[in-house]
């Protein structure tokens, strides 16, 4: 309880906010990660509908330890795709407990996406109420969410066919990142 008292959780990067600001978008849809069975089937449809839609997507999949095809992409790379994708897929997972139930953590992905200008794509089953991140962020108007294969076939064919949408969701979620969970205002927060 005494420890409780003295936490603060704000979704927020510790980076330098400039060096996520957005560059040409040339990327329509990526996702950064390792290659977990329970995202494969999401990241194997993902490729299907945007090879079908005609889409340009990058995925890097990578194993810990493992050298070679699997290496994971530096942080200097990952921040450059970030920052010319239209769209990054997150998949969360289940990486702590409160009061004995397993909850999905927001990872630091989020606030990356959000200041880089693309639109975040949140996977969130349907029978699953753990992820939090709508007590940041409001879905739908900063970012969209998708429990199947269909929601996710939905967002990938607006990608293609309702940009304006997609810029304004982007853009939202960008300027409520900026304004309330930047590096300089959580520190602010903190030190106050």
């Amino acid at each position: 309880e005494i420890i409780n008292k003295k936490i603060i959780f704000c979704p927020c990067t510790f980076a330098d906010e400039d060096s996520f600001y957005p560059l040409e978008k040339t990327i329509d849809l990526f996702f950064a990660g390792a290659d977990q069975p329970s995202r494969l089937e999401i990241l194997s449809a993902a490729g299907y509908y945007s090879n079908k839609l005609g889409l340009n997507a990058k995925f890097n999949l990578h194993k810990e330890k493992t050298i070679g095809r699997y290496k994971p992409i530096n942080k200097y790379a990952y921040i450059d795709y970030l920052r010319r994708s239209r769209s990054v897929i997150n998949i969360s997972m289940k990486g702590t407990k409160i009061n004995g139930k397993a909850i999905h953590m927001i990872n630091g992905r989020v606030t990356d996406v959000f200041l880089s200008g693309a639109l975040l794509i949140q996977y969130q089953p349907d029978d699953d109420e753990t992820l939090t991140l709508d007590q940041y962020f409001t879905p739908n108007i900063d970012y969209l969410t998708f429990s199947s294969r269909k929601q996710l076939y939905d967002i990938i064919k607006m990608l293609k066919n309702d940009t304006d949408t997609i810029h304004s969701i982007a853009l939202n979620g960008r300027k409520k990142c900026m304004y309330k969970y930047s590096a300089k205002k959580v520190w602010q927060s903190v030190l106050n």
